[in-house]
C-alpha cells in the first residue's frame, strides 16, 4: 500500500468573502451575513461540520476569497492506493426499497400540496418523493412565495421548511394564521434539519400542525400524507387537528 494524499477544490463564482470575514466562516452558527431575514439561507453549520470531519480523518480545510470574486475551498485526505473492487451487485433490499412507492395514495387521499423549500437540490428530491405516491406538488422558494401562492389558490398541505430567506417559514406560518381563519387554511407540516425539542416546540407556538426532519425519511413523510390526507377525506373542507 502506497501512502497518498488527495487535495480537492470547490470553486464558486459569487459574490465572494472579504479578507476581514474569512475567519468566522468555520465558527459553528456564522455566516458572513447573520441577520435573521438574511438574503441567503442556512445554518451556518456547514463549514463548521465539514472542517471537523476533514480534520478527524487527519486532512485539512482552508479556504481563499476575493470579495465580488467567488471563492475557492479546498481540503485534503490522507488515505492510501487500494486495489481494484469488484463492482458489487444491488442488494435484494436495496431494490425492494426502490418499488416500495405507492403512486396510488394520491388518487385515494388527494391533497393540493405546497412545497416551501429554498434548496433546490432539496426541492427536486421532495417532488420526486411526493411523485412516488402520485402528488403532484407546486413550489415556493421562501415564506413570501408561501403567502402569494395562497392568495391565488387554496391548499390543503404546506410541506415547509423553516429556514428561508426574505420570510422563514415560523412568520409564513404566523402570517398564515393572522390572515386566513382556521376553516380556510391548510396543514401545515415543518420540515427542518433541526430536531431538538424546543425547535419542535416553537415550531408548535408558531402554529405548525406536524414537524418532519430533513434530510427527508420517507417513512415518516408517507405517515404524514397518510395521517392528512385520511383527516381531509373525514372532513372535506377542513379535518380538525389531532
Amino acid at each position: 500500500k502506497h501512502p497518498l494524499t488527495l487535495e480537492f477544490c470547490v470553486k464558486d463564482s459569487g459574490i465572494g468573502i472579504p479578507a476581514d470575514q474569512l475567519s468566522r466562516l468555520f465558527l459553528a452558527f456564522s455566516q458572513v451575513d447573520s441577520s435573521t431575514a438574511r438574503k441567503y439561507g442556512g445554518t451556518g453549520l456547514g463549514l463548521a461540520i465539514s472542517k471537523r470531519l476533514v480534520e478527524a480523518m487527519g486532512g485539512r480545510m482552508w479556504v481563499t476569497s476575493d470579495a465580488n470574486e467567488g471563492a475557492s475551498f479546498f481540503f485534503t485526505l490522507p488515505t492510501e492506493a487500494a486495489p481494484a473492487l469488484a463492482r458489487a451487485p444491488v442488494a435484494r433490499e436495496q431494490t425492494e426499497k426502490l418499488s416500495q412507492f405507492d403512486p396510488e395514495l394520491a388518487q385515494r387521499r388527494p391533497l393540493r400540496i405546497l412545497l416551501a423549500e429554498d434548496n433546490e437540490v432539496n426541492q427536486k428530491v421532495a417532488l420526486l418523493v411526493l411523485k412516488g405516491y402520485g402528488y403532484l406538488a407546486d413550489v415556493a422558494a421562501n415564506g413570501l412565495e408561501v403567502i402569494a401562492a395562497l392568495q391565488r389558490q387554496p391548499y390543503d398541505l404546506i410541506l415547509m421548511d423553516i429556514q428561508m430567506p426574505e420570510m422563514d417559514g415560523l412568520e409564513a406560518t404566523r402570517t398564515i394564521i393572522r390572515t386566513w381563519p382556521a376553516d380556510k387554511r391548510p396543514r401545515i407540516v415543518a420540515m427542518s434539519a433541526n430536531a431538538l425539542k424546543d425547535d419542535i416546540e416553537t415550531a408548535r407556538l408558531a402554529g405548525m400542525d406536524d414537524y418532519l426532519t430533513k434530510p427527508i425519511n420517507v417513512p415518516a413523510l408517507h405517515a404524514a400524507l397518510v395521517k392528512w390526507g385520511e383527516l381531509k377525506a373525514a372532513n372535506p373542507e377542513h379535518p380538525e387537528v389531532p
